[in-house]
């Protein structure tokens, strides 16, 4: 699993009392090439985004983005979100579906700030 939390949370649950704690990683978006016209598909400008994963999942929280981001932020900032599409989109929001290893890599480096409101995680 990929957290302490989310062992204690199998072991609590009974599901396993031996799983180990692999973290997630990310060194190997480095070793991807680059794929800069992401950000003109987009229609993102860099450094003017705030990226998420989209989940339908309750406890991914991905309402609390869309919520936030549902009118005009007067500082200009867009959600980006990659992943399971919302079942709505506020104008504020760019969805750009399933990157590669090349469009995630630019949209990591590019974007303001990574946001992961996870009610769990």
């Amino acid at each position: 699993t990929v957290s302490q939390f989310s062992r204690t949370r199998l072991a609590a649950a009974g599901l396993t009392s031996s799983a180990i704690v692999v973290e997630n990683g990310f060194d190997h978006i480095l070793r991807a090439g680059r794929d800069d016209g992401v950000l003109s598909r987009g229609r993102l400008r860099a450094g003017r985004y705030a990226l998420a994963f989209a989940s339908r999942q309750p406890h991914k929280n991905t309402a609390l983005l869309l919520d936030l981001f549902a009118t005009a932020r007067s500082d200009g900032v867009e959600l980006a979100l990659v992943g399971q599409p919302p079942a709505h989109s506020p104008a504020g929001v760019r969805w750009l579906g399933e990157p590669t290893d090349a469009e995630l890599r630019v949209l990591y480096e590019n974007a303001l700030v990574l946001l992961s409101p996870s009610t769990t995680e």
